[in-house]
């Protein structure tokens, strides 16, 4: 999923929610901004993945598997500056499916703009 956040923002935290029922484990999750809307140059940077095994074609992530519930599940933006961030993942315990309910972006307009 892409979200273009319409003007460049100094992230700070980016709450994912995913469909459950109850708690459920998501696959291969990885976060990503870039300076660029194409992610073809080499601004992306890479915020949260947990895709041990890198079959998601974004490369291994040693960040922790999670279990998801209707709390949600908070990643640190470390203050990066992006106008687009893009979600992936693949499917959970329960649906192959990414079943993402919400994204919500946490930021503000970044100092000197």
């Amino acid at each position: 999923m892409q979200v273009d956040l319409r003007e460049m923002t100094e992230l700070h935290a980016i709450w994912l929610f995913h469909w459950t029922k109850g708690y459920s484990l998501v696959n291969d999750v990885v976060v990503q901004v870039p300076n660029d809307p194409k992610f073809e140059d080499d601004s992306v940077c890479t915020l949260f993945n947990n895709d041990r095994d890198g079959s998601s074609g974004l490369g291994e992530g040693d960040d922790v598997p999670y279990m998801d519930s209707h709390r949600g599940w908070v990643i640190d933006a470390k203050q990066v500056p992006t106008r687009f961030l893009r979600c992936y993942s693949a499917g959970s315990e329960i649906s192959n499916g990414n079943l993402y309910v919400e994204i919500e972006a946490w930021g503000r307009e970044p100092e000197g703009s």
